[in-house]
């Protein structure tokens, strides 16, 4: 019986080294997850970041181009943009904002940040550059006013008279070129209206007509679409003084400077001619 028990506590403490072995083997490989799993987790982090900064990094390298734009040319600069946007030689972003050129002169006056001015007339940015804000002006373009009437045809022999039961609108002379044209057409047509509108900007003047609030209004040939345009009347040129249009250089920026120059090149004055301009 001795001889049997010292067998029996042998294979006992065998049995206890064993498991002891076959724990710290586990806890061995488990450490080696866990720092690899960490490893790798680093790595990922890493990865993330740096992919984080670089993007970062991108978004800050895009160029910025802000524009202020008078409302009767908004719908060509739109194009324009998207033309420059797709031929210039680094990527960039354009944010165009679009009032009357009298509201957007005064944003000027107070400190907008703009690089860019598209006016509808010349006397804006002259006065401006005057005030010694701008570097460059140029003309861009020779607006062209005509009359539209969406649900009516009307002729300019019918409003020679006096007495009308039409609603007309135009843009507001205080601030928009094209309400200066109007009045002076008008005096030329010795027309009276039942009612004249006047709308914040050219845009808003042909939007009364098209929403149907009023019959027929003096407006920029720019602002109506093509099947439009076919059925407006253009007012003579010798009713009204020529709209001449100026661009003023606000920034030294080589990105400002860039869409200027582009301003005077073929596909701009091919664009500008197409939208109901005449050319400088």
């Amino acid at each position: 019986m001795p001889h049997f028990g010292k067998k029996s506590s042998l294979k006992e403490s065998k049995l206890v080294g064993l498991k002891q072995t076959i724990k710290t083997r586990s806890q061995q490989h488990s450490g080696a997850k866990m720092r690899k799993f960490f490893k790798h987790g680093y790595f990922v982090l890493l990865l993330v970041s740096v992919l984080v900064i670089k993007t970062a990094r991108a978004d800050n390298s895009i160029a910025q181009l802000t524009i202020a734009c008078s409302a009767n040319f908004s719908a060509t600069m739109e194009q324009l943009t998207a033309l420059f946007i797709a031929t210039y030689d680094q990527p960039i972003a354009i944010k165009v904002s679009t009032a009357s050129s009298g509201t957007l002169a005064t944003q000027i006056m107070h400190g907008a940040p703009f690089d860019l001015f598209f006016s509808a007339d010349k006397a804006y940015p002259a006065r401006l550059n005057k005030q010694g804000i701008g570097i460059e002006t140029a003309q861009y373009a020779a607006g062209v006013l005509v009359l539209y009437a969406n649900k009516q045809d009307v002729t300019l022999e019918q409003l020679t008279s006096s007495a009308s039961n039409l609603t007309l609108t135009i843009a507001n002379p205080k601030y928009a070129p094209y309400g200066n044209a109007a009045i002076q057409a008008l005096e030329q047509l010795q027309f009276k209206p039942k009612r004249l509108i006047r709308g914040n900007s050219v845009l808003h003047a042909f939007q009364y007509v098209d929403s149907g609030h009023a019959d027929l209004g003096f407006v920029a040939k720019s602002v109506l679409r093509p099947q439009q345009q076919a059925k407006a009347i253009e007012i003579p040129q010798s009713w009204y003084e020529p709209i001449t249009q100026d661009v003023l250089l606000l920034s030294t920026s080589s990105h400002a400077r860039a869409f200027f120059e582009f301003m005077q090149s073929k596909p701009a004055h091919t664009l500008i001619q197409k939208m109901g301009y005449k050319l400088p």
